[in-house]
């Protein structure tokens, strides 16, 4: 029974993770449960992470769930709140049991043909909280808002938005991480103060091509889709973007854009800010080849 006592509702207090499942098996099981365990250790939840016991229960929810007895794929979705107590802010102290919520639902619809602009909405930064998938997701919230506003209001119908953080880097989209080929080289937003990564780039670690094949960098793009991407060098510095001097970035081209996380997999991109992108070798191909490795429609 819900309690509105929950610190999950009032303070958005817990973690959640959404698990592809493909004929009755997780994709990217192990990658999920090293970032769900990254979160507990870095809200200091109660609670351990036992892969074979959550395994077993995610897939007594998609045996519960009638409604998608004939699906292939579906997702499943584990949530963690810290449970009930505290004053104010302040956890329970001794600690309450972490209460486990564990759903199935449908695959999201994906269009064939997939348009983006980018959002004025800004990522904070917040090295403490990057890269755990935290339940106080309000930004994104603000950012879809501001996508879906957009497109009611005239503009090409764009099914995901871009956003930067408050220095003015690229980070991510509202639901997706981001993938650049440029000058033979595939790129992705470096997300070491802000943003989340997708599990899917994350399991490129398990290989030394697929590590290689994408590499993290400072980038910003313009609102004519233009991309600059910053010297490494000044990789550490925290000035905003329009303060680094013009020297420290380099114009290049996007040869191909795509879309990743880990329920869609790799989604390449037909355009940027109205502006038609190219479907670039190497992103293409890379596509092709992670979408077949790890079972992507």
């Amino acid at each position: 029974m819900f309690s509105e006592l929950d610190r999950c509702f009032r303070y958005g207090d817990g973690l959640f993770e959404t698990i592809l499942f493909v004929d009755q098996e997780p994709v990217l099981f192990d990658e999920h449960i090293l970032r769900l365990t990254r979160g507990v250790q870095r809200l200091a939840l109660d609670y351990v992470v036992d892969p074979a016991n959550l395994l077993k229960r995610c897939r007594l929810a998609r045996n519960t769930a009638t409604e998608l007895a004939s699906a292939q794929r579906h997702v499943v979705r584990v949530q963690l709140s810290r449970g009930e107590g505290g004053r104010g802010y302040t956890p329970p102290d001794p600690p309450s049991i972490v209460r486990e919520v564990i759903t199935c639902h449908a695959i999201p619809l994906i269009p064939d043909v997939i348009k983006v602009r980018l959002l004025d909405t800004r990522l904070m930064i917040s090295r403490l909280l990057c890269g755990i998938k935290h339940c106080s997701r309000l930004e994104q919230v603000l950012a879809a808002s501001e996508l879906l506003t957009g497109n009611k209001n005239g503009n090409a119908c764009c099914w995901e938005g871009l956003m930067h953080d408050e220095l003015g880097f690229l980070i991510e989209g509202t639901r997706s991480n981001i993938i650049i080929e440029t000058k033979g080289r595939l790129l992705t937003p470096l997300l070491d103060r802000s943003g989340l990564r997708s599990t899917l780039l994350d399991s490129l670690n398990a290989s030394n091509a697929g590590s290689e094949a994408v590499k993290s960098v400072r980038m910003r793009l313009d609102v004519d889709g233009g991309l600059q991407v910053l010297d490494q060098v000044l990789n550490d510095e925290w000035l905003p973007a329009d303060r680094l001097p013009p020297t420290a970035w380099e114009a290049c081209p996007i040869d191909g854009l795509a879309l990743c996380n880990s329920v869609m997999g790799v989604r390449p991109v037909s355009e940027l800010a109205e502006i038609k992108l190219p479907s670039g070798r190497l992103i293409t191909n890379f596509a092709a080849e992670l979408n077949a490795r790890c079972g992507y429609a």
